[in-house]
């Protein structure tokens, strides 16, 4: 009473780990079998923020560097005729067997339209940095459709952020 009231800095928690990767060059409905192989870097805009960077990436494989959850946010942008497309998120448990664990659905398609839009978002449990682990797979609905890629801007991306501790 009378005395005005104290505050103190709060404990621990907050993001620890953030990071966000893109497509640098443009990827054809065809190229390896779908999956996101190749074309893949750490964003280098001017401005760009991370904390505590770590992910890996092997032939289209992302290790994570620490256990925990963790939101994926994947989004990506196609074109060439129809412009439709969708992303498919696979993870392992046992750095072998991959099962769907998210998928954005096909974006718009209508014939003539040359661009469309595919989102997802996927919180992980990441209980073994050797064992789970998590690809992409791409789709369009045309064969001459495309998932784009710039090396100057997010056109197609995705976003690791570990959130905390499984409870």
């Amino acid at each position: 009473a009378g005395s005005p009231p104290a505050f103190e800095a709060a404990g621990g928690g907050g993001i620890e780990r953030a990071e966000q990767w893109r497509l640098h060059t443009a990827l054809s409905s065809n190229a390896q079998g779908g999956i996101l192989v190749e074309n893949w870097e750490i964003d280098d805009t001017a401005g760009y923020g991370r904390i505590s960077a770590g992910m890996t990436l092997s032939s289209g494989i992302f290790t994570f560097p620490q256990t925990g959850v963790w939101q994926i946010e994947a989004s990506a942008s196609f074109g060439g005729t129809g412009g439709a497309g969708a992303l498919t998120l696979f993870k392992t448990e046992d750095n072998d067997s991959y099962a769907t664990v998210a998928n954005s659905g096909f974006s718009p398609a209508i014939t003539n339209i040359s661009y469309g839009v595919a989102h997802l978002v996927h919180l992980t449990d990441v209980s073994n940095t050797t064992n789970d682990k998590i690809k992409f797979e791409m789709g369009t609905f045309y064969s001459s459709g495309q998932m784009n890629g710039d090396s100057t801007s997010n056109t197609s991306t995705v976003v690791f952020i570990r959130l905390g501790d499984a409870s």
